[in-house]
């Protein structure tokens, strides 16, 4: 993935608004690069009175002083990165650092929280492969490119999820009939959405479902397999029941 320069005058780097199809209440996704206040992307629901820029800085703010607090209450060195969570009158916010990004995912507060909580989280791990490596670090600091791996962390990074995406792991679940009917499904709404490009992303958050789900297909059952078909259907603009008769046998 080429990596788009931070924006500073509103204009979006990334398209978010595949993301969030389908996810109840929720208000607003906003990207920033921590420590800069600029918003690097934002999707804001129709209607709602959010500033992106105002939420990037909010949000880098309290992540900033969350990642202090887990530093001052934890011993282990290698503690992730904190969740932040706000919790406003009329909103509750989840703050995750994603690399060098930030990312603020704001729903209305009537949201119940452990679904709020669990679909931040889905939106969070499919930006963790789409977001760029470049701004991983610090120019100043980044080490001179070296002849035997050159850029090795972001190319190797890169190559294991297309091939976790290609080719899920069949070690532990072997081939089945159910994973099979999911790949067709698959590539069938990636090459009919009329947005293909983010069509497994929305599979994933209409169904519940969520990314590892469909890279591990096998690991699914009847009762997935019929959820699955039902966002398609739902995706694809087309009546209940009529999917099967459009996918190969």
């Amino acid at each position: 993935m080429t990596a788009a320069a931070p924006r500073t005058d509103g204009e979006s780097a990334m398209v978010l608004d595949g993301l969030a199809v389908g996810v109840d209440h929720l208000e607003a996704i906003v990207i920033f690069i921590a420590s800069l206040e600029a918003p690097y992307a934002a999707w804001v629901r129709k209607g709602v009175d959010l500033s992106p820029a105002r939420v990037a800085a909010g949000a880098n703010g309290a992540l900033e002083m969350g990642e202090r607090m887990t530093a001052a209450l934890e011993t282990d060195a290698r503690v992730v990165s904190p969740v932040t969570t706000i919790e406003s009158p009329r909103r509750t916010s989840f703050i995750h650092r994603v690399r060098s990004f930030g990312v603020a995912i704001v729903f209305e507060r009537e949201a119940p929280l452990g679904f709020a909580r669990m679909a931040a989280k889905q939106i969070v791990r499919t930006l963790e492969q789409e977001l760029p490596y470049s701004h991983a670090a610090p120019a100043a600091s980044a080490p001179e490119a070296r002849p035997t791996a050159p850029s090795a962390p972001p190319a190797r990074a890169d190559l294991e999820f297309d091939a976790h995406d290609a080719a899920p792991d069949t070690q532990h679940h072997p081939r089945s009939a159910h994973g099979d009917r999911v790949r067709i499904l698959i590539r069938h709404v990636e090459d009919h959405a009329a947005d293909g490009h983010i069509a497994r992303t929305r599979l994933a958050l209409r169904s519940g479902l969520g990314l590892e789900a469909l890279a591990n297909p096998d690991t699914l059952g009847s009762e997935a397999l019929l959820v699955l078909e039902t966002a398609a259907e739902d995706i694809l603009g087309i009546e209940p029941g009529k999917l099967a008769e459009a996918l190969p046998a």
